[in-house]
């Protein structure tokens, strides 16, 4: 085989009777500085690879070595999956290479950005953060997580926006978790999704989770076991100690039912056989009838048994009251 050199390329001819040409100096577009339209130089890049004989490796290789100062700075804050293969690398420095126009439009772009009702909260995130890429291309994504953050709990809806802020998310990531869970569960209230209805069993702190299909029929489940719950709480308190008198745990007597009209125990007054005996709520004394009649409240008479001349008799007791009726 014999290498000759041609026009700056280095040309083999072998026995092969194939023809292979290696630059001697590889042709190369200026460096780039992030001035100008990088899509229009990324294509002279192509075309200068092609004269070269490049491959994709190798123009991955070769193409952060003409990037300058500011552009630069944006290829190294690029995440590792956007260097891997030259399509990814192209496309993100396309987009975050933007002219100085393009990023104004981008960054208000961002700041106006808001959540559709409809929409996704992960399709809303993540155009988010593809606006602030584009827009503020040389702040990395870690450093502008707090304007991330800020700009997507600002453009929810009202009531989920108040209860995001009322959370305080540290982060974007947080900010966006809450959210994302809140709206589970108000779609679960709605009726739009899987229920999971949890009811207390026993202890308030344990809880039976129960997923279901038929929302009705777990509705009334849930009931139910609260009912039962219920329950077992108020026979638990039914229980006192009597007297003072301490019983052991578990052993404390049920309360027994008091009626308030004959003091009798296990019924109620309503049910009292005695309650035909009851005095009349409308008092027939005609003493007090005629008071009442006046507009004057008679007081019950306090009396003392004791002699007087030898004699027992009831007397009066000067309670130092007023509106005595003496008849």
């Amino acid at each position: 085989d014999r290498t000759l050199s041609l026009f700056g390329h280095h040309v083999t001819i072998g026995g092969s009777g194939g023809m292979a040409t290696e630059p001697v100096h590889p042709v190369l577009p200026d460096v780039f500085t992030g001035e100008g339209s990088f899509e229009s130089w990324a294509k002279l890049f192509s075309a200068c690879a092609a004269a070269n004989g490049w491959d994709d490796a190798k123009k991955l290789v070769y193409l952060p070595t003409r990037l300058r100062g500011w552009a630069f700075r944006v290829f190294e804050h690029l995440p590792d999956q956007d260097k891997a293969t030259l399509p990814a690398l192209v496309k993100a420095l396309t987009l975050r290479l933007a002219s100085a126009g393009q990023r104004a439009v981008s960054a208000a772009q961002f700041r106006s950005r808001g959540h559709q009702p409809t929409e996704a909260l992960d399709v809303y995130a993540y155009d988010l953060v593809d606006l602030f890429g584009q827009a503020y291309p040389e702040v990395s994504l870690q450093v502008g997580d707090p304007m991330i953050r800020d700009q997507f709990i600002m453009g929810l809806q009202s009531k989920l926006r108040d209860k995001v802020l009322a959370a305080d998310p540290a982060t974007f990531e947080k900010a966006l978790e809450i959210a994302s869970r809140l709206t589970s569960i108000g779609q679960l209230s709605a009726g739009t999704g899987t229920p999971m209805l949890c009811a207390a069993v026993g202890n308030t702190s344990e809880a039976t989770t129960r997923p279901t299909s038929d929302p009705i029929a777990a509705l009334s489940s849930s009931v139910a076991d609260l009912r039962a719950t219920v329950n077992s709480f108020i026979e638990s308190q039914s229980h006192f100690q009597d007297h003072g008198q301490s019983f052991p745990h578990g052993n404390t007597p049920r309360r027994r039912l008091r009626c308030f009209h004959c003091g009798g125990t296990g019924h109620l007054a309503r049910s009292c056989a005695k309650s035909d005996q009851r005095a009349p709520l409308r008092s027939e004394n005609p003493t007090i009838v005629k008071c009442g009649n006046q507009g004057i409240v008679p007081h019950p008479q306090v009396t003392v048994k004791g002699k007087v001349g030898g004699i027992f008799m009831n007397m009066l007791v000067d309670s130092g009251l007023v509106g005595w009726l003496v008849v």
